[in-house]
């Protein structure tokens, strides 16, 4: 199956520690890949009902790197980047290929689980770290 990935803004997913010898501190979330794939009818297979299918991906990589997640303020608008890049990617996919599935808001929504798992962790150890 043909599979096309663009990258075009949210992050990388990975923790990133920028002072190693600093045990204290909790490891600071610095960027989250938010990533979807929908399902258009172009020909690079067949689908059980003989349609065409190929699977389009797009990622946007998020930087998060200039909010304190300790903060509501931070939490929040880390939450709100990860929800305008994959209701962003959902849209430019269906731009390119109207009849894609599933639907936009499906699309914006499991794009952004995982990364929004990753930041409310991350919320969760620094509002932790910072009350102490």
């Amino acid at each position: 199956m043909k599979s096309l990935l663009i990258v075009a803004a949210a992050a990388a997913g990975a923790l990133a520690v920028s002072n190693p010898s600093a045990a204290a501190e909790p490891a600071k979330l610095e960027q989250v890949r938010v990533e979807t794939s929908r399902i258009v009818t172009t020909e690079a297979g067949k689908s059980y009902t003989g349609l065409p299918m190929s699977n389009v991906s797009l990622s946007y990589e998020v930087s998060l790197d200039d909010l304190n997640l300790a903060t509501a303020a931070g939490a929040a608008t880390a939450e709100k980047r990860i929800q305008t890049a994959a209701a962003a990617a959902c849209d430019e996919i269906e731009k390119a290929h109207p009849s894609a599935s599933p639907s936009n808001a499906e699309c914006a929504k499991k794009a952004a689980a995982g990364p929004l798992t990753k930041v409310r962790a991350a919320v969760a150890a620094a509002q932790k770290t910072t009350s102490k």
